[in-house]
């Protein structure tokens, strides 16, 4: 049951390109740039994953992309939606409980910072 929630971040593209046309671009763009920067910070930590696949635990990006997209699109389904991803990503053990809260975080912050200060120039003014 989980795996289909967690593997569902894809489908949010097509509803996102469809709810908000051209204005999903930015977001793409900002989830782009903060799962870089997530990547980066794996390789730094290099936390084993609860299940024992690999040492890139910490932080959850999938939590952190779900998060930011929602706060995006300021989307309450997608909100429902990131709180299913973070949950899944628990259950099936990729993740330990201190890697989701910092995934989100990370994307509060992402959000807070970067987007709203250095991608407004994709809005006129």
């Amino acid at each position: 049951m989980w795996r289909p929630i967690s593997d569902s971040i894809i489908l949010i593209f097509p509803y996102l390109f469809i709810k908000l046309g051209v204005d999903a671009f930015p977001i793409y763009f900002a989830g782009v740039l903060m799962s870089v920067m997530n990547e980066g910070i794996k390789q730094l930590v290099n936390s084993k994953r609860p299940d024992g696949i690999d040492n890139e635990s910490f932080p959850s990006n999938h939590t952190a992309l779900s998060l930011l997209m929602a706060m995006m699109a300021a989307d309450t389904l997608l909100y429902f939606w990131s709180g299913l991803i973070a949950l899944s990503r628990f259950k099936l053990k990729r993740h330990r409980f201190v890697d989701i809260v910092f995934g989100a975080i990370i994307s509060f912050f992402f959000f807070s910072i970067f987007v709203q200060k250095y991608l407004s120039f994709f809005y006129p003014v």
